[in-house]
């Protein structure tokens, strides 16, 4: 279950597809309710344009936008970002495909749990991966490897990963929409701190499951030109986005900045 990390997907279809979604306020008392059941907010948010929607994760606007797009427009965007695919890596492993299980005859309220990252939607973190790193490279992204090259005990090399493009492909004016976006929620509402010397865009998860503690999720990479790295860490049942994958994400893009810029 992705939670929050995939308001950025219901983002992407806004962008798309609500003419004025810039210029909107939405307004948060904590709870939206649609066919008399209330979608629950992590906070009240009082009145917030669509970027703030986004940085302060506001369930109450993501769930609206997601019932104005409607399911159609949602499943399209998932299959663009590439969720639903399940890819063969270099290195000869298959993915697993996510789902998110939503039609015409969703109701209003499932919809709009589902544009938030909760109902029945599942991502695999591979995925999500290569999703972000189109997000970064201006729509365009490349198929990751786990091993770059082997050699034998000659030091004759016996293994070179192909680089190939994915087959995920973001429009460029959106992709720089959502870097933007990326941007200003690590810079305006996590705080730049959190990641040392690096220029971070990204996104927190508090994926919620039944009778468990929360999945936590974070989704993002460096706008750095000389550490040009994307990172995915999710920590099951462990809690807050933030807090826990929001941590383990900065500590390995820091200790990888010190080695490798």
């Amino acid at each position: 279950t992705p939670g929050s990390i995939f308001k950025t997907v219901t983002a992407m279809s806004a962008i798309e597809n609500i003419d004025d979604i810039f210029t909107r306020t939405f307004t948060c008392n904590g709870t939206y309710e649609t066919d008399n059941v209330k979608i629950i907010c992590n906070d009240t948010h009082g009145n917030v344009t669509f970027e703030q929607a986004l940085n302060q994760s506001c369930n109450v606007a993501f769930a609206q936008i997601a019932i104005e797009l409607g399911a159609d427009k949602l499943n399209a965007a998932f299959d663009q970002a590439g969720l639903g695919t399940s890819v063969t890596t270099p290195d000869r492993i298959t993915t697993t495909p996510g789902k998110i299980n939503i039609s015409d005859q969703t109701s209003a309220n499932d919809l709009g749990w589902s544009g938030v990252g909760q109902h029945t939607t599942l991502v695999n973190p591979y995925s999500v991966l290569t999703y972000i790193c189109a997000v970064a490279n201006g729509g365009t992204c490349y198929e990751p490897y786990f091993v770059k090259s082997a050699t034998n005990e000659n030091n004759r090399a016996v293994y070179s990963a192909d680089t190939k493009k994915s087959d995920v492909e973001l429009n460029p004016s959106t992709a720089a929409s959502l870097d933007k976006m990326l941007r200003s929620t690590v810079s305006d509402y996590y705080g730049d701190y959190r990641f040392g010397d690096l220029t971070m865009c990204g996104k927190t998860g508090t994926a919620e499951k039944d009778d468990t503690e929360p999945t936590a999720w974070f989704i993002g990479y460096s706008q750095d030109d000389n550490f040009p790295y994307a990172v995915v860490a999710v920590l099951e049942e462990s809690g807050s986005g933030l807090k826990y994958a929001g941590t383990a994400a900065s500590n390995v893009m820091q200790k990888a900045y010190s080695k490798y810029k």
